[in-house]
């Protein structure tokens, strides 16, 4: 989830899809699509912070990737202590998806994604959309988001789950085993 410092108020930041996928033994990879639109007839700009969990089991946030879906070209950021940050420009009138792509170790088979700094916007986003996908021999223990459907795909195990309205007054955790037989072979795909 983004902090954005708005520069400009008419940049609103209305929609996310996240994908967390477990890379076994102990890599978290989340893919996120950021969803904005300058509502304005004159181009407005903004600073946007990524904030990263920093919590003691997992490393720093490394493979590292921001991109413009709209613009099909990378954004330059700048690394920060605990995220990144870069300065956006939005065309008057006009909308833009921004893909952030990065990747953590975690050492206790837990994670984090932060959602709770929409709290810092006072506005909710219309929809959040969240996947998270599982290999074979992961048993997911723990995810704080209610799953709306659990199915397989591609020999993984996907958890989804979608909200509208979003205001979380909680961080996505999530916490994972592992297992020597996968655990979901006598489940037929759809």
């Amino acid at each position: 989830m983004l902090l954005i410092t708005i520069v400009s108020a008419n940049i609103r930041f209305y929609q996310e899809q996240i994908t967390i996928r477990l890379i076994l033994p102990d890599t978290i990879e989340v893919g996120g699509l950021y969803f904005f639109k300058n509502e304005s007839n004159h181009p407005s700009s903004s600073a946007i912070f990524y904030p990263f969990p920093t919590d003691s089991g997992l490393s720093q946030a490394h493979k590292i990737s921001v991109f413009s879906v709209s613009h099909k070209k990378n954004i330059q950021f700048t690394q920060k202590e605990n995220g990144i940050e870069w300065f956006y420009l939005l065309k008057a009138s006009s909308s833009d998806t921004v893909e952030v792509i990065y990747r953590q170790i975690s050492k206790s088979f837990s994670g984090r994604y932060i959602v709770t700094t929409t709290h810092f916007w006072d506005q909710p986003l219309d929809s959040a959309k969240f996947f998270l996908i599982c290999p074979p021999t992961a048993v997911l223990t723990f995810w704080s988001f209610p799953a709306d459907t659990v199915y397989i795909y591609k020999d993984t195990l996907v958890y989804y789950a979608s909200f509208s309205n979003f205001m979380p007054k909680q961080d996505v955790l999530f916490s994972w085993n592992i297992s020597h037989k996968p655990f979901f072979h006598k489940i037929k795909a759809k």
